[in-house]
């Protein structure tokens, strides 16, 4: 006899025993809904394992895990013990589950629900972490469900839960704000910082730009722009530019946060905050990296040693800082695409 013969042996084994058949037994015994209720979901879930009939009857087995969680969340306010701990531990590794996992999947569609929402339905109650979750022995649990909102691109619930974590601490302060995409945006800016050329690209951009809007008026009504206004349009234009790369980091931000949460409008708007705090992270960065090598790597028409630290340069070094930051943010978002198969999100 096969381990195939022997499972179904076993079903028709449940079967002879249990009228109502395998798959309709939970939704039978959450009818009854009495005492027992509990003991035997749990006789029906250690059945399904005991004879490695879980994985051939995954609905049953994933709806009896799923009842067993409502079932502790109803007792949660009287003390708890290990079945109802258990329970809520159990379907907590199901919905933040990483590997693909088709029967798991299909029954969250087919039941209409979110595994966000089924997380933040046993962390907390009332708004607040649940008293249970505040011992000492879900405290690496509670870490491993903040990383996992993270990578989801959801710092607001990461954020709350590390937050009404006992041993919070900087290095949990730091994971909210990326440093995966932090450091891929240090990358992008030492790769444009690499030449002189590159420094005065921005320059010889809003040029251009200031040349092609300028140009055809000067020619056709005579008009000369004063050097204010003229410095005004090149900024516009550059703004503009720096308004594309941002787009296209959200973009591509949005696309990877939709792949995981399947949710467009969730999506766009985590994206945008998202790529929102980067694009901040990378003004910074470019802010202090400008300061500190500008008039080193800088061409001496742009960049005069001379000038840089004073109210005279103030326009050119705000074009670097603008130009580079965008620009980071874009190239690191994309490097990080090539090098590792995690999120930008992901806690390092």
């Amino acid at each position: 006899m096969n381990i195939y013969d022997n499972i179904q042996k076993k079903v028709y084994q449940w079967h002879s025993q249990h009228p109502e058949g395998i798959e309709s037994f939970v939704d039978n015994i959450i009818r009854e809904s009495n005492n027992e209720t509990v003991q035997k979901l749990n006789d029906f879930v250690d059945y399904l394992t005991m004879y490695g009939l879980k994985d051939h009857l995954p609905n049953a087995y994933i709806d009896a895990k799923y009842h067993l969680k409502e079932k502790a969340i109803e007792n949660l306010d009287a003390s708890p013990d290990d079945k109802t701990k258990a329970a809520l531990y159990d379907w907590l590794k199901i919905c933040i589950n990483t590997q693909k996992d088709i029967n798991y999947d299909f029954y969250f569609e087919k039941n209409n629900l979110n595994r966000e929402e089924e997380v933040k339905t046993i962390l907390f109650g009332n708004g607040k972490l649940r008293k249970i979750f505040k011992n000492r022995d879900w405290q690496i649990r509670l870490k491993t469900v903040a990383d996992w909102f993270l990578r989801r691109y959801n710092g607001e619930i990461a954020r709350d839960i590390l937050r009404s974590h006992q041993n919070f601490d900087c290095w949990d302060n730091l994971k909210l704000f990326y440093p995966r995409m932090i450091v891929a945006i240090i990358v992008g800016l030492l790769a444009l910082m690499t030449g002189q050329e590159i420094w005065d690209l921005p320059h010889n951009i809003s040029g251009r730009i200031t040349g092609v809007i300028y140009g055809p008026i000067a020619k056709f009504w005579g008009w000369h722009l004063s050097d204010a206004y003229s410095n005004l349009v090149s900024l516009i234009g550059l703004l503009v530019i720096v308004f594309f790369f941002y787009v296209l980091s959200v973009l591509y931000l949005r696309y990877e946060c939709y792949n995981i949460i399947f949710d467009t409008k969730a999506a766009g708007c985590r994206a945008r905050k998202v790529g929102g705090r980067g694009l901040f992270a990378s003004l910074i960065l470019s802010t202090l990296i400008c300061y500190a090598i500008g008039p080193i790597s800088g061409t001496k028409e742009v960049m005069n040693p001379a000038t840089y630290y004073s109210c005279q340069a103030g326009l050119p070094v705000f074009k670097n800082i603008i130009f580079f930051a965008s620009a980071a943010l874009f190239i690191g978002i994309f490097m990080q695409v090539f090098w590792e198969k995690e999120t930008i999100t992901e806690p390092l």
